[in-house]
């Protein structure tokens, strides 16, 4: 499905379509402006459960439908180790990331299985793990209750999994002092894995980014491109299509359907 999809749908349903209404006329950018807040609300609703199922993001199979193909994992670029906590590293979260998720941590067991417990170097050795690599997840915690897992010299915490928190666009993982995972500088994936819910591609453009030749408005492209461009495409499926577009018009008709100020106070219900 496509934004120019999207966008016959709206006005289908905002009774615009080749018909004359009571309804004041959009222009394009003020319904992709809609469209862009009714999607951001939409999201929103089925990550906190803020709708009216009550239903959160995983809580069942519709719920995982609506914003699996949203769901993105990355690794994270920068990391390095924290100058102010001992047992803490710090990697720099994905630039399109809207909402967090969950995170892993690899750590690495520098040691081959065949070598046995005569381990010489100076990593750990758990002759009852036979994994090279290990990944556990991060839980993800308040600024306060992470400082109760930092290595001090009154406190030398055993962390069974590591704890993490998010400051200043960057996740921080407090992990085991004695199970320390691998800073790798050699171009390798870092130790820490981000899985997230990504930014959507917006229904306002910026129509700069296509030459004169590949001229574009909101909703459409030009026709001599042998493929759609990725930024028209609609990511979720049909259902939420249909409950974008009503949320959209229940936005786009506040202001002619009722109060102003009544019908403001009663949209709060529906962002969350």
């Amino acid at each position: 499905m496509t934004h120019k999809d999207i966008y016959t749908k709206f006005v289908i349903e905002y009774d615009k379509a080749n018909v004359t209404s009571s309804y004041p006329s959009l222009t394009e950018y003020e319904i992709a402006t809609v469209l862009d807040k009714a999607y951001n609300a939409i999201i929103a609703q089925k990550i906190t459960g803020n709708n009216y199922r009550r239903s959160v993001f995983e809580s069942d199979n519709k719920a995982i439908a609506d914003l699996e193909p949203l769901v993105k994992s990355s690794y994270c670029d920068d990391v390095k180790a924290d100058s102010r906590v001992y047992n803490c590293i710090s990697g720099e979260l994905p630039s399109e990331m809207l909402y967090y998720i969950t995170a892993y941590m690899k750590q690495d067991k520098m040691y081959k299985v065949e070598d046995g417990p005569n381990v010489t170097s100076d990593t750990d050795y758990n002759p009852a793990d036979g994994l090279k690599t290990r990944s556990l997840q991060v839980k993800l915690v308040s600024h306060d209750m992470a400082t109760r897992f930092f290595s001090s010299p009154h406190n030398i915490p055993w962390i069974k999994d590591p704890v993490g928190y998010i400051e200043s666009g960057r996740l921080y993982v407090v992990y085991d002092p004695i199970n320390k995972p691998i800073l790798r500088s050699n171009g390798d994936k870092t130790p820490i894995e981000v899985v997230y819910i990504k930014q959507p591609h917006t229904f306002v453009k910026n129509l700069g980014d296509f030459s004169e030749a590949d001229y574009a408005s909101y909703f459409d492209w030009h026709k001599g491109q042998e493929k759609m461009p990725e930024a028209y495409q609609f990511e979720l499926n049909s259902t939420m299509a249909e409950e974008l577009v009503s949320l959209a018009v229940a936005f786009a008709l506040e202001n002619v359907e009722s109060a102003r100020l009544n019908s403001k106070l009663n949209m709060r219900g529906l962002e969350a």
